[in-house]
């Protein structure tokens, strides 16, 4: 797959999880729908992962190397997006919430190891 084409699906996948979380907050879909939030988190771990497998190809890195750094900078930025959430007053502290942001943190890390197995063999 040529570089190009690479970053236009990049493109694409961004721009679908920007008009998903729009229409999420203006419609409330993340509060009223219980599996909106999953699917953002998925998606937006999958842009991670497609953003790693293309830059990488710059390195010429192994699948193993590939698969570490990506784990660590979907956990990362998983992590950080989370302490976002609560600082923003996005979420609240509540009885869920350490399980909530587990999961969160997890389907960011599925989603960008995904990518990045379908993307290493395809980039």
């Amino acid at each position: 797959m040529t570089h190009i084409k690479s970053l236009f699906i990049l493109l694409a996948f961004s721009l679908v999880l920007l008009i998903f979380h729009y229409i999420g907050i203006q419609y409330f879909y993340y509060w009223s729908i219980s599996w909106y939030d999953t699917v953002a988190h998925l998606l937006g771990g999958v842009i991670l992962g497609l953003s790693i497998t293309i830059f990488s190809k710059a390195k010429n890195l192994s699948e193993k190397s590939l698969i570490i750094y990506g784990a660590g900078f979907a956990l990362l930025v998983a992590i950080l997006w989370e302490i976002f959430e609560y600082r923003a007053g996005i979420t609240s502290a509540s009885s869920k919430y350490a399980l909530d942001t587990t999961l969160d943190i997890l389907l960011g890390l599925i989603g960008a190891l995904i990518a990045i197995k379908v993307g290493s063999r395809r980039v």
